[in-house]
Order: structure tokens, then C-alpha cells, then sequence
């Protein structure tokens, strides 16, 4: 955080707040009635800690509860900001995503039913105002940032396990079976695919640094 606390979930079902420097207790939230899988997203706002037992908890920075927003399903990603509407998106393993006002906890839309469960963090289009989700129905999915309709969606050979990494107009995720994908942010158009190990799932998020993508796979 920008106080210098570092945000810990644990399997213990508490949310620990340390600071960074000593690893000292600072705060311990216990609201919590399963572990935590995601890290959680901390804003200027508050932080915002997804629970296995389907909700987001949002606490002040001194660990003080706010609001709760439940969802029907455990949620196991982390949760995506969009600063312009001061609201939060949520993916849940229900087979929805959530648009949150930050501040109140107000739900604004809920998407249709996406076909499958989302555990990775959505990505959010700025320019484009669109929210990209992968599911266990093998889709990458666009929703309107406004509305939550959907806008695209594009079937991939397997389960998506991750959310995907924007950069430059592009979506770059993998699958389960070790398909590694380019789509174009505006309409899902394949950009290019590859598969470097077969049948090595993909389960984490790519990410960028100077120019090069890295990721993950299970490969033994």
C-alpha cells in the first residue's frame, strides 16, 4: 500500500495487514468465513480482499471494514479497477462478473451467465471501455465496461485458468491444454497462436517487460 503495509490472505480465513518493512502485525481482519485465494486489489479507496465464501470485503487502510458485496460463487481472482466510474470489476466463479461502486458497495450491472466459472482477474480496456474475461467454458469473453453485455467471444480448445495481460491493443493468455493466444482487443480476431509444450497447462497470467512476454506452464 502506499502507507508501506503489505496485504496477506491466508488459508486461516483472515486478512492480515503487515507493515513491510518489519513484518510486524499492524491489523487482522476476521469476517472472513473461508481462505483467500487472490492477493487483493488495494486503491487510493481501500482494499478490496475476494473471499472463497463468495464475497469482497472492502476495509479502509487501517483494516476497518466498509461493505460487503456477495456473490453466488467463491471468488478466487483478484479484482480489476476502473478509476473513470470509481467502480471495480469482479469475477466469480458463479459465472458472472460484477461491476461494484467503490465506494458504497452498490452493485451497477451484473453480466449474463458467461457458460463457465472465471478464476483469473479481468482485464480492463480503457480506450475500447470493455472488460475481457476467460472462463472453464473455453471462451474468452468481452463485456461492454458500461453495460456488461457481452460484445465478443471467442471459443479456445480448452479451459482458461487465467485473466489475460493487455498490452498495446492485444490479449495474451493460455489454455489448459498449452495454447498460448494473441487476440485483438477490439473484436477477438486471432492475432496469432501457438503451443510450445502440448498438453502443459497455462494457468497464470502473462505479463510484459521491455518488449518481451513471459509466461508459465505445468510442464514437469
Amino acid at each position: 500500500t502506499g502507507d508501506g503495509q503489505l496485504i496477506v490472505g491466508g488459508f486461516d480465513h483472515k486478512l492480515y495487514g503487515l507493515d513491510a518493512a518489519s513484518g510486524t502485525q499492524k491489523w487482522v481482519f476476521e469476517g472472513a468465513k473461508d481462505r483467500y485465494i487472490a492477493g487483493a486489489l488495494v486503491t487510493e479507496n481501500g482494499i478490496y480482499a475476494p473471499s472463497s465464501d463468495g464475497n469482497l470485503y472492502a476495509l479502509d487502510l487501517n483494516g476497518k471494514p466498509e461493505w460487503t458485496f456477495e456473490t453466488q460463487e467463491a471468488l478466487w481472482a483478484t479484482p480489476t479497477t476502473n478509476d473513470e466510474c470509481n467502480c471495480i470489476y469482479i469475477a466469480s466463479m458463479d459465472r458472472h462478473i460484477y461491476a461494484v461502486d467503490a465506494m458504497t458497495g452498490n452493485q451497477l450491472w451484473q453480466s449474463p451467465d458467461l457458460g463457465g466459472s472465471i478464476i483469473g482477474s479481468p482485464a480492463f480496456d480503457a480506450e475500447n471501455k470493455l472488460v475481457f474475461a476467460g472462463t472453464f467454458g473455453s471462451e474468452m469473453i468481452a463485456l461492454d465496461a458500461e453495460s456488461g453485455q457481452v460484445v465478443w467471444r471467442v471459443p479456445t480448445l480448452e479451459w482458461i485458468w487465467s485473466g489475460p495481460l493487455l498490452a498495446d491493443g492485444v490479449l495474451y493468455f493460455g489454455d489448459e491444454v498449452g495454447n498460448f493466444y494473441a487476440l485483438s482487443a477490439l473484436d477477438g480476431a486471432q492475432v496469432w497462436k501457438i503451443q510450445p509444450l502440448p498438453d502443459s497447462p497455462i494457468v497464470g497470467t502473462p505479463i510484459l517487460e521491455e518488449g518481451v512476454i513471459y509466461f508459465t506452464s505445468e510442464s514437469a
